[in-house]
């Protein structure tokens, strides 16, 4: 029963993600050469200069992987585990299959829903949304630099330790993948769901 459970959890992980990346960089409202700020309310996730600047830290880093979709795929679980824990009070393992497909529909609208606003060139994100990019955030923040518990996960993805030792650069990484990926998955301005 528990690894039927466990397959129904990967499952739905993986269509989320698959489905939240399905229509590459179509999303993006400002020209891909412009880059917005990230704001959640009055705060600044990231500015410009950080997802340009991120873009070059992962160039130094010569990082060859997905990062997009793996920044989607971490964004996505602590997302999901949030909206369990709103709607039902419970970790998303322990919800039955009617109350995963809520917590995934929640899920898949809100890091989907296009927030750009184009006379701000700000992506607007919600107070809970920004929680899950700094438990993403700090996951990246974690791998990159040299912290441990790591080693095991860095050796899967062919890395070093220390790879950006600099935190200025890991943090500007983090807001170069959180753009990717969100570039890649947003739906297009006036467009829903495609």
């Amino acid at each position: 029963m528990q690894a039927t459970a466990n397959r129904a959890t990967v499952f739905g992980t993986v269509l989320i993600s698959l489905g939240l990346l399905a229509c590459p960089a179509r999303a993006a409202d400002a020209a891909l050469g412009s880059y917005p700020d990230v704001r959640s309310g009055n705060a600044t996730l990231y500015t410009a200069e950080e997802i340009v600047a991120g873009q070059r830290a992962l160039r130094e880093a010569g990082a060859q992987k997905d990062w997009a979709a793996d920044w989607r795929r971490h964004e996505t679980l602590a997302y999901r585990e949030m909206r369990s824990e709103a709607l039902y009070g419970h970790d998303y393992a322990q919800l039955d299959a009617p109350q995963r497909a809520a917590v995934d529909v929640a899920v898949a609208d809100e890091l989907r829903r296009n927030t750009y606003d184009a006379a701000t060139n700000t992506i607007q994100v919600s107070p809970e949304r920004a929680t899950a990019i700094a438990e993403t955030e700090r996951h990246y923040l974690f791998l990159f630099g040299d912290a441990a518990g790591y080693d095991s996960l860095r050796s899967e993805y062919g890395m070093r330790a220390n790879v950006l030792p600099r935190l200025k650069d890991r943090k500007a990484l983090s807001a170069w993948f959180f753009w990717s990926a969100w570039a890649a998955s947003t739906d297009a301005s006036g467009k829903k769901g495609l």
